[in-house]
């Protein structure tokens, strides 16, 4: 990812601003701007990713998470620290 952005490839800044997703550790949404592999996923200009990393699940005995989350982010009030928890906010 590091890789990726300097290259140029990918920004971490729409319209100027940055953005992260809602869920703890609030890692940056990032915007492809040329075609890119990264995590064995065929990235095209346009699309938005975040790498989510997550140990929810390790308290239940769980896998430790990382994993590219692909797909359309938009602007919310919900907060998750990843606690396991229903009501995180």
């Amino acid at each position: 990812i590091l890789a990726a952005a300097d290259r140029g490839d990918i920004s971490d800044r729409q319209n100027g601003k940055a953005a992260c997703y809602y869920c703890c550790p609030w890692a940056a949404i990032y915007l492809v701007v040329r075609p890119v592999t990264l995590a064995g996923h065929y990235l095209r200009p346009g699309q938005e990713f975040v790498f989510d990393v997550s140990a929810e699940e390790a308290e239940r005995g769980g896998p430790f998470r990382r994993e590219l989350l692909i797909g359309r982010f938009s602007s919310t009030t919900k907060t998750d620290y990843c606690t396991g928890g229903e009501d995180d906010d």
